[in-house]
């Protein structure tokens, strides 16, 4: 059994493997990277920063699977109504003019991939080392790693990368094909443990390697499985909370969210949302091809999600999200 004292509490996030982390980061970064952390710590209700700490990129609008708890499922994202899956890509020209008003702010981190599978947008590896170029310290790649051969997970080993995330999410190949509706587990366990071997022959601390998990209807008893299956093969493990979008939960709502006063999600349209959670399509707040980054940060429109927060009394599109959080 997986005991509380082995994990760092996140938020909404179990974390194994924390204190690694940490020492690696710093190890390689040292004050940069204290001042990074200190800043996202203390940004929330009683702190706004200048500009936001993290950018989240949709790098493609499409996914190559279609998992049941996620808005790229037709049947949720039609009953949502969104508009998912179109196949847009996030034009390079735009990521590097986001990237470069990024430097001048002092931008600290970029996650690829917050939504939609990265990999489907072969300017991949060009953003990674874009971001590096205009000064991001932590450059997360967050991908379902289904489609990372043994080529493509040496190449990203050689990239200025610090976080390479495979979103996995079940214990093993029967809750997998059950969970997202194709048989590659064995591939991603396979695929996870050349990764690790590969850096550990390079002799290197970066990219981290992370697997993450969240405990859905279909792989509700894998998580000890999953520890274990997968633990001596990267740097650390998220076990995130379910939320199940598709029902608004009858508990009391807690408004501890501190995303939109950290970081932006922008998607491959341009449009720009104060958060990265499922929600986000319906809370738009800006689009990059019209106005600035900085812009849409100090904006009345964000200020208004922001103050509802603060006042325990959450806009309408918040209070969905954070009433689905079991």
């Amino acid at each position: 059994m997986i005991t509380q004292t082995a994990m760092e509490k996140l938020q909404w996030t179990k974390r194994l493997n924390q204190d690694k982390v940490e020492s690696l980061y710093l190890k390689h970064f040292g004050l940069q990277y204290k001042r990074y952390r200190e800043l996202w710590n203390r940004a929330g209700k009683d702190f706004l920063p200048d500009f936001p700490v993290n950018l989240d990129i949709e790098v493609v609008d499409a996914c190559n699977l279609s998992c049941l708890h996620c808005t790229r499922n037709d049947d949720i994202h039609n009953e949502m109504r969104l508009t998912m899956n179109t196949g847009l890509k996030f034009s390079l020209e735009s990521y590097k003019r986001i990237c470069k008003e990024g430097r001048k702010y002092g931008l600290k981190a970029v996650n690829l991939g917050f939504s939609g599978e990265c990999l489907l947008n072969n300017d991949i590896y060009n953003m990674i080392n874009i971001a590096r170029e205009y000064g991001v310290l932590d450059i997360r790649l967050i991908t379902n790693g289904t489609l990372i051969t043994e080529k493509i997970a040496d190449t990203l080993l050689g990239t200025p990368l610090t976080l390479l995330s495979y979103s996995i999410d079940a214990g093993n190949p029967e809750t997998y094909i059950n969970l997202k509706g194709k048989d590659y587990f064995d591939k991603l366990l396979d695929i996870v443990k050349y990764t690790h071997r590969r850096k550990t022959e390079r002799k290197k601390d970066f990219p981290l390697i992370r697997v993450s998990y969240y405990p859905s209807p279909e792989t509700m008893s894998d998580e000890e499985s999953f520890v274990n299956k997968f633990k001596e093969h990267v740097d650390f493990i998220d076990l995130q909370a379910f939320k199940d979008i598709k029902k608004i939960r009858k508990h009391e709502m807690k408004t501890d969210c501190v995303m939109p006063f950290r970081r932006l999600a922008v998607f491959a349209n341009g449009d720009v949302a104060p958060c990265c959670s499922f929600f986000s399509k319906k809370l738009i707040v800006g689009n990059i091809n019209k106005t600035s980054l900085k812009e849409i940060w100090d904006s009345e429109k964000l200020h208004s999600v922001r103050n509802g927060l603060i006042a325990g009394n959450p806009i309408a599109v918040c209070r969905e999200c954070l009433q689905t959080i079991a």
